[in-house]
C-alpha cells in the first residue's frame, strides 16, 4: 500500500507491521515536485470570469509554471544516477 500526503510518499509493508518511508529527496528536487503539483492544480482551474483568470494567471507566474519542463531536465541531469529521483519525478508527471 502506497499513501501519497503532500507530495510525500509513505510506504507501508504488510509483513509485521513494518513500517518504510520513502528515500528523503533532495530539497530541490522536492521543491519541484511540490510546484509541479501545484502548476498542475492550477492548469486544471477554469477562468470562468475575468479575476479567476487573472488569478490564474497569477499563481502560474509565481510558480514559473511555464519553465516546470526545462526545470525538470536540468534536475534530472543533475540526478542521472539516483533511481529515487528519477523514480520520483516521473511518478509525479505520469
Amino acid at each position: 500500500m502506497c499513501l501519497k500526503l503532500l507530495g510525500a510518499s509513505i510506504v507501508l509493508a504488510g509483513t509485521m507491521g513494518t513500517v518504510t518511508a520513502a528515500p528523503k529527496l533532495p530539497a530541490d528536487v522536492q521543491a519541484w515536485l511540490d510546484r509541479f503539483e501545484q502548476c498542475e492544480h492550477w492548469a486544471g482551474e477554469e477562468p470562468y470570469d475575468e479575476a479567476r483568470g487573472k488569478e490564474i494567471d497569477a499563481a502560474f507566474e509565481k510558480l514559473n509554471c511555464k519553465n516546470i519542463s526545462a526545470d525538470a531536465e536540468k534536475l534530472e541531469q543533475r540526478y542521472k544516477n539516483n533511481a529515487a529521483v528519477i523514480k520520483a519525478m516521473k511518478d509525479a508527471s505520469e
